[in-house]
């Protein structure tokens, strides 16, 4: 598996569900979502059409729902539940102590940067509208669910592939967390 088409896949199910491009999910980008989500289901495992269900159901459940999301869970599901039926395996890969350990430290600061993200003052691509901040916390703890998943349910190349998705974690959590502590000294 790419791990750059993995990258963008994931790029693509955050946009469905933080709308920084400011409009809904057209059927041309939810089915390419379904689509690589088929594939790495197939390739992979199952794990990714349950995150694939997820966005489509989040999606169509939060405010401003783009109602074909609906139809699009319903076939992620049926076709979750047919690769669990028709044995698509899945194993769980432990990574090593010190990558454990990394991961739950990145993992605790991204959590406290997702709570600490209550006022959004970001606009979407087109300028116009706020980004919600609903919308935006649930699409960092997907980012974040998606990314554990990847690591302890895929394969070793999956992790390796994931390296990029962590910097980006780590880079937020620590840029949050160098505001904050710079408000505190400054008193």
């Amino acid at each position: 598996m790419s791990g750059i088409i993995l990258l963008v896949w994931i790029l693509l199910i955050i946009r469905v569900i933080n709308r920084t491009s400011g409009k809904h999910a057209s059927i041309l980008d939810s089915l390419v979502i379904m689509g690589f989500g088929v594939w790495f289901t197939y390739q992979e495992g199952w794990i990714y059409m349950l995150i694939t269900l997820l966005v489509f159901l989040l999606d169509s459940w939060m405010s401003s729902p783009n109602k074909n999301h609906r139809y699009f869970a319903f076939i992620s599901f049926i076709i979750l539940v047919a690769s669990i039926i028709f044995g698509v395996s899945m194993t769980l890969n432990i990574p090593s102590f010190l990558n454990r350990l990394i991961l739950l430290l990145i993992s605790i600061l991204f959590l406290l940067q997702i709570s600490a993200s209550s006022r959004i003052r970001s606009f979407d691509d087109q300028g116009i509208c706020r980004l919600e901040s609903k919308r935006v916390r649930v699409s960092q703890l997907m980012i974040l669910i998606t990314g554990l998943s990847i690591v302890f349910l895929g394969n070793d190349y999956g992790m390796m592939s994931m390296i990029p998705l962590w910097v980006a974690i780590s880079g937020v959590s620590v840029y949050r967390l160098i505001i904050v502590t710079g408000k505190y000294l400054s008193l």
